[in-house]
């Protein structure tokens, strides 16, 4: 009897353990695991933040999050966008571009870390090395996009895709995104993964089902306007594929894109999204492709997302039970204020809109504490949101 019991003993533990491998594994491998989790709001005062994107989470393992910005260059800020800058120059451009291939040290965006204080505020530095230093030169990196925490190499310690744009200027000639690979705690080997483009978004899922995460890049250079995947051969070496997406499909003024599963079959889907009310003749509708069912996408395939008058900028996307949350700013006269638009996924009509004319533009939503949605700045949550009865509702 004894001998039974042992064995049922240790065949229940091993169960709960191998359970919580499965689930570990599991969340390594969702690609919206990190915005679907509760999120503490981050305090940026004092931080000197006025980077575009940040990411906080317990990155090393060790109980406490942290966080994590990338801040532009102050050589590239005052150049480029500064008051005294010439924009829409060409000539300007060039010679900027090519002081910033000259000198990627002093042009190159860089790491802002800090340890995180459960109020929100920051609390000392993380110490952490990213190619021994915290700049993203020598690879490059003027102008980052987004960061995207993830797991590449299947270690248990978080990695980071970096998506970058290049010089924000005509003629935008694009360069390289960038993946920070984990080497134990708090140390990163920073390389480059993809081709020079003109990237302001991307995500991560599994396209060749291998339990590795692959990557997902939107271009927006002159001669793309494509989707992009990468796919990850489970060391964090990437090799680009033109498998999972139509040869024909073009996504001119997409300059967003986000995986989310909207019909709830266990298979993701990829919105696409940017400018609707673009300047030029090609606007780009939001729309949503659809699994085929071998991870492969094309526009014949799509849910088109209702627009809004005057709010064509469109940010982010995210889905909650039956809603899709859907972030945008004003157009054509692109991000003043913000706007937040419900819709029904069964239907793929408006349910709601709630919006806030005054206050600046935000990136991405969040879920926060207390039911909360929205975003991760202190500094940008008189849009935050809850549902109620169904419908969404300002939450402060």
């Amino acid at each position: 009897m004894k001998r039974f019991v042992d064995i049922l003993i240790k065949t229940i533990s091993f169960f709960f353990i191998s359970v919580e491998i499965l689930i570990g594994f599991t969340n390594i491998l969702r690609a919206d695991d990190y915005r679907h989790k509760t999120t503490t709001e981050f305090n940026v005062d004092g931080t000197g933040y006025y980077g575009r994107l940040a990411v906080t989470s317990d990155f090393n393992n060790d109980g406490r999050d942290e966080m994590l910005y990338l801040r532009m260059a102050e050589t590239y800020m005052e150049y480029n966008w500064s008051s005294k800058a010439k924009r829409r120059n060409v000539a300007y451009a060039k010679e900027g571009i090519k002081r910033a291939t000259k000198d990627p040290n002093e042009w190159s965006a860089k790491f802002v870390t800090y340890t995180m204080l459960k109020s929100g505020k920051r609390g000392a530095s993380w110490s952490v090395s990213f190619n021994g230093n915290k700049r993203l030169a020598p690879v490059g990196c003027i102008q980052p996009s987004q960061i995207i925490p993830t797991n590449l190499n299947n270690d248990s310690y978080t990695d980071f895709v970096i998506v970058c744009n290049g010089y924000d200027d005509k003629p935008w000639p694009g360069e390289k995104s960038v993946v920070a690979l984990s080497k134990g705690p708090n140390n990163y080997n920073v390389k480059t993964f993809s081709g020079v483009g003109f990237y302001h978004d991307g995500d991560v899922a599994d396209f060749n089902n291998d339990g590795n995460m692959d990557i997902l890049l939107v271009n927006q250079s002159k001669n793309s306007k494509k989707a992009e995947v990468y796919l990850n051969d489970g060391n964090g070496n990437f090799m680009r594929s033109k498998k999972y997406f139509s040869n024909s499909a073009t996504f001119h003024g997409a300059y967003g894109t986000e995986i989310i599963d909207i019909n709830g079959d266990g298979l993701f889907d990829v919105g696409m999204f940017g400018h609707e009310n673009r300047e030029s003749s090609k606007p780009h509708k939001t729309m949503i492709l659809v699994n085929t069912g071998s991870n492969t996408f094309s526009t014949d395939n799509k849910l088109n997302v209702p627009a809004v008058k005057g709010w064509g900028t469109v940010l982010d996307m995210f889905v909650e039970g039956d809603n899709l949350f859907v972030l945008r700013s004003s157009s054509p006269k692109r991000y003043r204020g913000s706007l937040i638009q419900q819709v029904n996924i069964n239907t793929m009509k408006t349910v709601a809109n709630i919006k806030n004319d005054k206050m600046n533009w935000y990136s991405r939503i969040f879920r926060k504490s207390g039911g909360k949605f929205g975003s991760l700045m202190n500094t940008s949550n008189d849009i935050d949101f809850r549902l109620v009865n169904g419908k969404i509702a300002l939450a402060n």
